[in-house]
């Protein structure tokens, strides 16, 4: 995880939006070597579902999970929506999204 970049997690999220316009995709925080990141969750044009770590926080304090609410309410994608999406690629890759996700 250390090849993400280290801006702003609204920046990150901005700059990773265009991967996936108009497709299904929901923002949640995951736990990356103990600190909290900013995570998208998507389904591809294939039907796959796919996961993007696009930022990893320096301060194990900081609040990323205020952030991902804001970018899933603009979206309109409610915790229904988000629960769908993880569990599309938790059984499309048999693997959860993390250990710890919150959003």
């Amino acid at each position: 995880m250390t090849d993400v970049p280290k801006t702003s997690p609204v920046r990150a999220a901005e700059d990773f939006m265009p991967t996936v316009e108009a497709k299904l995709n929901a923002w949640v925080e995951v736990q990356c070597e103990g600190v909290p990141a900013l995570c998208c969750v998507w389904c591809d044009e294939h039907g796959m579902t796919k996961k993007q770590v696009v930022y990893v926080s320096s301060d194990p304090a900081e609040d990323i999970l205020s952030v991902v609410r804001a970018i899933n309410k603009s979206m309109k994608a409610t915790n229904l929506v988000t629960e769908m999406v993880i569990s599309l690629y938790e059984s499309h890759n048999h693997e959860p999204v993390c250990r710890a996700v919150r959003y």
